[in-house]
């Protein structure tokens, strides 16, 4: 009696859900804001990867910058510095802020396993993905990478 009775609310409450939505959306109608002109950051649905390099500026970011934009890609965008030699082969997810090293140069430099990526205000520290899945989506994105294919895809 408890599994049908869960289950008659459950089927009730999706059905007044919906209901719900489309009386707000005949009532009030669907508004889109469009977005002021002079806001400094660009509509969050039309980001492509081929504006990858402009969307910050990647030799003078802050590390928090740095840190919440790789955050939000999800994993290092190998567009803008690819690892070198078998590192190439794994995804790298921002794990942290580093310190900043002014002895270091800007870009990407090892740090054991890690990599360090240094702007010229701030350093991130990005760890590879061990996941086989994700490594072998990862090498696959980069095929498609190098063959264009993946330029005017939205992030």
């Amino acid at each position: 009696e408890k599994r049908t009775l869960a289950k008659r609310v459950n089927d009730s409450a999706a059905v007044a859900i919906v209901k719900l939505l489309n009386d707000m959306e005949q009532r009030r109608g669907i508004k889109v804001i469009p977005q002021q002109e002079d806001s400094p950051t660009p509509p969050a649905n039309n980001r492509k990867r081929s504006m990858m390099g402009s969307m910050i500026n990647w030799e003078r970011a802050d590390s928090q910058m740095l840190y919440r934009f790789v955050c939000y890609l999800g994993f290092w965008p190998c567009e803008i510095a690819k690892p070198s030699g078998w590192r190439g082969l794994f995804p790298y997810k921002a794990v942290k802020i580093a310190k900043f090293n002014s002895s270091r140069a800007v870009g990407l430099s090892t740090c054991g396993l890690n990599l360090i990526f240094q702007s010229s205000a701030g350093a991130i520290e990005l760890k590879p993905s061990l996941n086989l899945i994700r490594i072998l989506q990862h090498l696959r994105e980069q095929r498609r990478l190098q063959r264009g294919e993946l330029n005017n895809h939205y992030i």
